[in-house]
């Protein structure tokens, strides 16, 4: 089977704009080529550049292209508006900038047609077509072109959000109706901005979905040096952030005279009394960054104001390791935890005080900024942002996986000497052995969540709704949900108007008809990470769990064998641990995890019987509930359930729990690795209630 391939346009390949997009769209190339995509690359302005990562083709106009950014500089200095200004009442630009697009639409975008067309032809299994950031009005109708003839998806990755925006003054990047942008021209658009999504919906995009800005932790990493500056800020210019560098640097650096202010790159020369050091190029980026025992990220203004507007800076120095003070950012909480990960000042004294706390205690700082980099590397390198945009594009790799889900490579995994025993098996390779039946099936699970987001999900008045996890961790695992996405879940939850209720107490409940909302969280297994990280969120939020165990693997005599390197499993003392303090109950996986239906009879008794008397032995207490083990029952195993003495059994069998029935089957909502927010709020609505054919046909055949 052939690899991916993706032909990328991008504004620009050369590094001429220091730190702006052109070195995260290398990074993001680069982590797509490790994860076995061709990629091709054929930039907009300037001339390609090769590397190991990916494949050039010419700038068909790189000539007409150098001439025409002389000639709008050459208008800016004589007085004309290079765009828009913001208080404009229209944004339809001035007479030259019309001048400019006309030349545009009648040289340059017709060159650009036959140029990716000749591309189509000669590559011929282009698996899709990503723009990244070039202007967008002057590939007006290429891409309706490319998908009619070629049947080739094509996306447009704007990085400026919401810069890009109209309201913003639009830039010559983005989907300005009054210059012919059309976001409708494309199968999806990407955006750097969360917040900024709707803005893009309401514009004409068929789709639109969030691919934030993230750093490589081998390019950016901790580096032994000397610490040679207290406070230091690198940034492009001052533009929409003049107020908060005087605000974190200026006043700072007067009133405090012994503190070392520090400034790159191209900010203001004088700001107060901080010292400019001049440009800082991108190889020594991570050494100045180690060289600074603070590092201050200072958002323009409506990239800080728009909700989860992603910009570098902070994924770069959280990669460094730096120990961050960060001014307002609305919705920096969606990456980096505030208080923990770094610290987030409201004005000069906050500043000030977070100054003098951090500067006076290295160890606090050394030890944020070690969180940081663990947060970059669990969740936001270009690995994670690769295989993220992969799965919107729902394009998969030659070995039949979602690309990514590979081991990271050492460096990329390097963990830090405070890192928890659950944590430093994060960086171990956790490939399971039927990892493409649950690639297949998030797969067709996200096919039916999208058609039945076409109707009117409503949500259920009554009922009893379980919940059911493997992992709580952010490892790389399709049996994992990270903790912030458990938490988000939880509290989606509850807001949405579901009672929490023990699976114990629940099972009393469905004796007659549910009049009430509810929600029971189960686990499965019995992993380790659910103590480090489930167990405090469900404390945290007042929630009741239920965890199935397998007892062979918690007497350490079995392994997880569907893993190759199996994570590691909590004990009989954690468990006990955990029943006395309230949160969490234990019941029944069976022995061995193994199958029912492929077991004797006597085994399968063994399984069924023998598990309960050993978890009751270990703890104490009568069980009351058993969980199939992989979710396969027949009549059989509902029989000797209800011989055992289980009151109940649970299944993976999709749907609510009214009530009134048997307990021998009760439905069960799986949550599993990449589900989104919209993707659980989806399910918790009943998306996937209703069993499919397909899913009677593999559930027959399983049996």
């Amino acid at each position: 089977m052939r690899r991916l391939k993706l032909l990328a346009v991008p504004s620009a390949v050369g590094l001429g704009l220091p730190y702006g997009c052109t070195p995260a769209w290398w990074q993001l190339w680069k982590a797509l080529s490790e994860s076995g995509v061709d990629v091709i690359v054929t930039p907009y302005r300037g001339q390609p550049v090769d590397s190991l990562w990916w494949r050039t083709y010419p700038n068909p106009c790189a000539n007409e292209g150098a001439v025409f950014a002389a000639a709008r500089k050459t208008m800016g200095h004589l007085g004309f508006p290079a765009r828009p200004s913001l208080d404009q009442d229209r944004v339809d630009g001035s007479k030259y900038d019309q001048v400019f697009r006309e030349f545009v639409w009648r040289w340059i975008t017709p060159r650009w047609e036959r140029h990716l067309t000749e591309i189509l032809e000669r590559e011929r299994d282009i698996d899709a077509v990503i723009m990244f950031t070039p202007p967008s009005t002057h590939f007006r109708g290429i891409p309706t072109m490319l998908r009619e003839r070629f049947d080739v998806p094509v996306i447009y990755y704007d990085g400026d959000i919401p810069m890009s925006l109209p309201e913003y003054g639009g830039m010559d990047t983005g989907f300005d109706p009054a210059n012919g942008g059309d976001p409708a021209e494309y199968d999806l658009v990407l955006s750097n901005s969360e917040g900024g999504l709707p803005r893009l919906l309401e514009l004409g995009a068929r789709r639109a979905e969030a691919l934030f800005w993230g750093a490589d932790p081998e390019l950016f990493k901790p580096i032994p040096v000397e610490k040679k500056y207290d406070v230091f800020f690198y940034g492009i210019g001052d533009t929409f952030r003049q107020e908060w560098i005087e605000k974190l640097v200026g006043e700072p650096s007067r009133r405090l005279p012994d503190v070392d202010f520090a400034l790159g790159g191209r900010s203001p020369n004088l700001v107060g009394n901080a010292r400019p050091i001049g440009p800082v190029p991108l190889n020594v980026f991570a050494r100045v960054i180690s060289a600074s025992r603070l590092c201050l990220n200072i958002t323009r203004g409506p990239h800080g104001t728009v909700y989860a507007s992603s910009t570098c800076r902070p994924f770069e120095l959280a990669a460094s390791g730096a120990a961050i003070v960060s001014g307002p950012h609305n919705g920096i909480e969606r990456w980096f935890e505030p208080g923990q990960e770094l610290r987030l000042v409201s004005g000069t004294n906050d500043a000030i005080e977070a100054y003098e706390e951090l500067l006076a205690d290295p160890g606090t700082a050394l030890a944020m900024g070690q969180r940081a980099r663990e947060r970059v590397l669990d969740e936001h390198t270009y690995r994670h942002r690769a295989r993220q945009l992969l799965e919107l594009l729902d394009l998969t790799t030659p070995d039949g996986f979602k690309p990514g889900h590979e081991p990271e490579s050492a460096d990329a995994t390097a963990r830090s000497a405070t890192i928890t025993a659950a944590s430093e098996a994060l960086g171990q390779p956790l490939l399971l052995k039927s990892r493409a039946y649950y690639v297949a099936s998030r797969i067709y699970q996200r096919a039916r969540i999208r058609h039945a987001q076409r109707r009117s999900l409503v949500l259920p008045t009554s009922g009893i709704r379980v919940l059911g996890y493997h992992r709580i961790t952010s490892a790389n695992d399709v049996l994992a949900t990270s903790p912030r996405e458990f938490r988000r879940q939880m509290e989606w939850m509850l807001e949405a108007g579901f009672s929490p209720i023990r699976l114990a107490d629940a099972i009393d409940l469905l004796k007659g008809p549910v009049e009430r909302l509810f929600f029971c969280v189960t686990f499965d297994d019995g992993y380790h990470d659910l103590l480090d990280h489930g167990v405090r969120i469900l404390r945290d939020l007042e929630i009741p769990g239920t965890v199935f165990v397998p007892t062979l693997m918690i007497d350490r005599q079995m392994p997880f064998y569907w893993y190759e390197h199996p994570p590691r499993a909590l004990s009989w003392d954690e468990l006990r641990d955990l029943v006395s303090d309230g949160t969490v109950d234990v019941q029944s996986h069976g022995r061995t995890h193994y199958p029912l239906p492929s077991l004797s009879d006597s085994d399968a008794e063994v399984e069924i019987f023998t598990s309960k008397s050993e978890i009751e032995q270990q703890l104490g207490y009568p069980l009351t509930s058993f969980c199939y083990p992989a979710g396969r029952y027949g009549p059989r195993e509902a029989a000797l359930v209800q011989q055992a003495g289980y009151r109940a059994a649970i299944t993976t069998n999709p749907g609510i729990n009214s009530g009134g029935e048997s307990c021998d089957a009760l439905s069960r909502t799986m949550v599993y690795w990449r589900d989104t927010l919209a993707d659980f709020s989806a399910k918790a609505r009943g998306a996937l209630d209703e069993t499919t054919r397909l899913q009677q046909f593999v559930r027959f055949h399983r049996l």
